[in-house]
């Protein structure tokens, strides 16, 4: 971060928007970023992103913007989201029955993808609504199977 103030808040925010433009890995889901400036410098961005490695890209191009004076990372990457997904369902005392591994996990951006074979169709519900609960989870895409 620089010391380098910008004279208003949207000139900060054009700064902000044009660096994040110029980092490629994010130009295709940057609609998908929310991102704050405060009249101080301060740069809150939240959002899904496809990995931590994306995420780290973000926070160093965002270092380097003239007038930014700190970040807040509220960003969720795919694959922390499926770790996330996948704690909160061996949590939920509904789901016990379910053996480890029975469901696959897949973020994109956010949208979580549930495959796989639950013991009978009553679990259903309760498998979609813990993922959707989950912080940073966007939609919740169903293609479990009941056996």
């Amino acid at each position: 971060m620089t010391d380098a103030r910008t004279t208003t808040v949207e000139d900060l925010e054009s700064l902000v928007e044009t660096a994040l433009w110029n980092y490629n890995p994010v130009r295709d889901s940057l609609s998908d970023l929310r991102v704050d400036v405060t009249p101080d410098g301060r740069v809150e961005v939240s959002g899904p992103v496809r990995s931590g490695l994306i995420k780290d890209g973000v926070l160093e191009t965002l270092q380097w913007v003239p007038g930014v004076t700190g970040i807040v990372d509220g960003m969720v990457a795919d694959s922390e989201l499926e770790i996330e997904v996948a704690f909160a369902l061996a949590r939920d005392p509904r789901l016990e029955g379910l053996p480890p591994g029975a469901i696959a996990i897949h973020s994109h951006l956010g949208a979580v993808t549930l495959l796989g074979h639950l013991k009978d169709e009553s679990m259903r519900a309760p498998v979609v609504e813990v993922a959707s609960r989950v912080s940073g989870v966007q939609r919740v895409h169903d293609r479990t199977v009941a056996r």
